[in-house]
C-alpha cells in the first residue's frame, strides 16, 4: 500500500507542475505566483482548521498577532 501511495504522490507532483505550467502560460508570472500562493494558503488553512480545531481555538490573540508579525517580516 505504501509503495502505491508513494508512486501516486510522485506522479501527482510531476503532473501538477505540467498542468500548472499549461494553465498559467498566458498569465504574468507575478499573478501566477500570487494565485498559487493564495490557493495553497486556503487549502492549508482549511485542513488545519478541520484537523486541529481545538488547538487553534486555544491560541491567544497575542500569540496570533506575533505569528502574523513574523509572517509579514
Amino acid at each position: 500500500m505504501g509503495f502505491l501511495l508513494s508512486i501516486l504522490a510522485a506522479a501527482s507532483w510531476g503532473g501538477a507542475a505540467i498542468l500548472t505550467r499549461k494553465g498559467l502560460q498566458h498569465f504574468n508570472p507575478v499573478v501566477g505566483t500570487f494565485v498559487s500562493m493564495a490557493a495553497t494558503l486556503a487549502m492549508i488553512a482549511l485542513i488545519t482548521a478541520l484537523a486541529f480545531r481545538d488547538a487553534l481555538l486555544a491560541v491567544s490573540l497575542n500569540a496570533v498577532a506575533w505569528f502574523a508579525l513574523i509572517g509579514v517580516l
